[in-house]
Formats: structure tokens, sequence, C-alpha cells
């Protein structure tokens, strides 16, 4: 089970894809004159919706495969399971905008390479294996798009410029990074309940 978990998320995203949001970035400020006032709440707010977006395109993905039959059960339950546990990494974030202990600009940064990690997911998982998800080809068409969607409209919410962030090399990995806090989580997780199985099972014998 442990090697399933790890097999769908501790992966690098292509560098292609880290460089093409960088660039996006560096053009994006080239052609922007003036950078328009807005306010940090102003920030949050359409990170907030953009994040929604991503949530609903993620879970309508995965929704036929939670609720119909597939070929492969337990390794689509667990591809569910960690692109789940994965949101909830980025919601803990969206939330520490809210508390003010992460700027919104920094957290748009982040959640652009979260997001095209996220999808890059779904797309490597269609292809390596059919059997995980229903509409395979859509997903990976779909998911593919999302790609390159979703880090457009963080990169767009904060008027400031990615590539100028001195926090830009830890932001090139923090899909990386929240994958390996969700394999972390998701391994402890399943040892704890080995554990309790077994401690369980021992009860029974001593019962008996």
């Amino acid at each position: 089970m442990t090697y399933i978990l790890i097999m769908f998320i501790l992966h690098t995203l292509p560098w292609y894809w880290k460089a093409s949001i960088l660039a996006y970035d560096v053009l994006k400020c080239w052609q922007q004159t003036t950078a328009p006032a807005r306010t940090s709440s102003d920030v949050y707010a359409t990170t907030v919706h953009v994040f929604v977006c991503q949530i609903l395109v993620g879970l309508v993905l995965l929704g036929p495969s939670a609720v119909l039959s597939v070929q492969d059960r337990l390794r689509t339950n667990s591809f569910i399971s960690e692109m789940l546990l994965m949101l909830s990494t980025y919601t803990l974030l969206i939330r520490s905008i809210g508390t003010k202990a992460v700027s919104a600009e920094n957290a748009c940064f982040c959640l652009q390479f979260c997001s095209c990690y996220f999808f890059f997911c779904y797309a490597r998982a269609a292809e390596k294996n059919s059997k995980i998800l229903l509409g395979n080809a859509v997903v990976r068409v779909c998911s593919s798009a999302a790609m390159c969607v979703f880090p457009i409209m963080y990169s767009h919410s904060p008027p400031d410029c990615l590539h100028l962030s001195p926090y830009v090399l830890l932001f090139l990995f923090a899909g990386e990074l929240s994958a390996c806090a969700c394999a972390a989580v998701s391994c402890t997780l399943k040892l704890a309940e080995s554990l309790v199985h077994s401690l369980y099972q021992r009860l029974c014998e001593h019962c008996v």
C-alpha cells in the first residue's frame, strides 16, 4: 500500500513547466507599465476564487472514478486520497493568508507551482495507468490544460512580479515539498493503522 501511495505523488515537475511559469511572469511584468492599486484583501479574495475553481476542476475529474466502477479500486482510492490530501495542504496555505501568517503575494506565487504540480499528478497518473481513472483521455487533456490555466490565473492575482521575489527558488519546488509532506502524512497514517490493527489482533488472541 505504501508503494502505491508513493508512486503517484513523489516525482518532480519537469523543468520546462517551471521555466514556462517564470517566463510568463517575466513577460507579464514587461508588459505591465504601472502596477494596479490592489489591497491585500482584494488579492486574497481573488486567490480564494481561483482556488475554489481549482478544487471544482479537481473534484470533477475525480468524481466519476469515485462513484462508478473502476478496474483497480485500490489504486483509484489511493490516488483520490492523495489528491484530496494535497488540496487540504493548499487549503491550509489559503487559510494562512486570512490569518496574516503568509502574505497573499507569496501564497499566489507558491500556488502557481503547486497548481501546476497538482494537475501534473493527474496527467501522469492517466498516462502511466489507464485503469486508475475513468475517462482517461479526457482527464489527460483537461489536466494538461489546467496546468497552463491555473498558474496564469494565480499569476494575475497579485500585482507583484514572481521572479523578483527573494523566495523564488523555494517556490520552484513548492509542489514537490507539498507532495513530500502528504506522503509523510499518508505513511504515518498507514503505520498507525497497522499498529492499531496488530494491537487489536493481539487483544483478541488473549481474550480467546
